[in-house]
This record gives C-alpha cells, structure tokens and sequence, in this order.
C-alpha cells in the first residue's frame, strides 16, 4: 500500500511539473509558432525543409517563445485595458476601487494560494488547465491580429498572393477570441477562489497533503 501511495504521488508531482511545462508550451510557444507560419512562412519553409542545422531549429523555437510572450502580454494589455474601461462605465469605480471595496489584502491572498498550491496541488488542476486554456486563446487571437496588420501594412512577407478577405477575416476572429477571454474573465476569478475555498475546506477536514507534511507544521502566522 505505502508503495501504491508513493508511485501515486510521483505521478501528481510530474502531472504538475508538465502543467508548467504545457502552460509554456501551449501558452507562450504554440502562439509564437503560429505568427511566425502566417507571417514568415515564405521564408522559415525553406530554411526547415532543407534538413536545418541544429542552431537554426533552436532559433526558430526561441523565436517562437519570444513571439509568443510579447503576443500573450499584449493580449492581456488589451484585455485588462477593456476590462478597466467597462468598470469604470459600469460601476464608476476604478477595478482598484472595486477590489479595496471587497476587502482583503493582495498579499494575504497570494500567500493562501501559494500555500494550498502547495498542500494540495490536485486540486488546482481544473484551475491551470482553464488558465493555460485562456492565455493559449489570447496568444492565438494576438497572432491572427499582428500578422493580418502586418500584412496590411507591408510589415512582412505575409502571403501576399493570398486572399484579400482572408487577413480582415483574420483580425475577426481574433477579436472575437479576444472578447470571448475577456467575458470569460469573472469565470477564471471565480474558479481560482472556488479551487482556493476547496484546498482550505481539505485542510480543515486535516486530509492528509500529498507531500505529507502536516497542516500545522506547513502553516505559519503572518
């Protein structure tokens, strides 16, 4: 039994490494290859096809890593700027306002968090599997975007010979995408603080933490 349990626990522990790692691939890199197909294909497609030098692949996932960083951090600028905006229309009040209004220090909150992570990672699993959902949106909708303006305006050899509907149909989807993630927003919120109330319901029934350290012994005064 106490062998069971072991292998069980490895299996949670790489389950929650390779989120981290799908998180940045899924996330961050699926979207950077994707602006580099629609915008340099042209000239990535020959240079891969033509059995690429070691350095050369690196360099096109590195690139893709970094693309799909600036594309996700846009995303979110756009989001958060849409998110503030539609606040202060609807409730007059800044979103920094609305969350001092609702009470609770910023750093107590990320503290529980972390902690919980911590006690009790299975539970959180729903959680980063949304998350990483909603940022792979985001990148995903910010490629469409940048390469359909890139081609507009000459930014970049982005198939030219292509259809003319096709990059302002592009610039569609991606905003509705856009709009999608940031309606989804509360959703996101309310799953995070529900996996939060769930962990801390787990460690008042004293269920034992994964990594079988005690709950008194994990948890520390502020």
């Amino acid at each position: 039994m106490a062998a069971l349990t072991e292998t069980w626990l490895k299996l949670l522990d790489t389950l929650m490494k390779t989120f981290v790692f799908l998180r940045d691939v899924f996330g961050y890199f699926i979207p950077g290859a994707a602006f580099l197909a629609l915008v340099y294909y042209d000239k990535l497609h020959p240079l891969l096809a033509a059995e690429p030098k070691t350095l050369e692949v690196l360099a096109v996932l590195g690139a893709a890593y970094c693309f799909g960083q600036v594309l996700v951090a846009l995303g979110y600028r756009l989001v958060d700027t849409v998110d503030a905006l539609w606040t202060v229309w609807s409730t007059g009040n800044s979103p920094a306002q609305n969350r001092r209004a609702q009470g609770g220090a910023p750093v107590d909150a990320k503290a529980d968090e972390l902690f919980y992570r911590y006690r009790f990672p299975g539970i959180f699993v729903e959680n980063d599997r949304q998350d990483t959902i909603h940022i792979t949106r985001i990148g995903l909708a910010m490629a469409l975007i940048a390469a359909a303006v890139m081609h507009r305006y000459g930014l970049g050899p982005a198939h030219r010979d292509a259809t003319t509907l096709l990059w302002p149909a592009a610039v569609l989807v991606g905003l509705t995408i856009l709009y999608n993630c940031w309606s989804n927003q509360p959703h996101h919120g309310l799953m995070n603080r529900a996996s939060i109330a769930a962990a801390k319901k787990a460690d008042d029934a004293k269920m034992p933490s994964p990594n079988g350290a005690p709950a008194a012994a994990q948890k520390t005064d502020g």
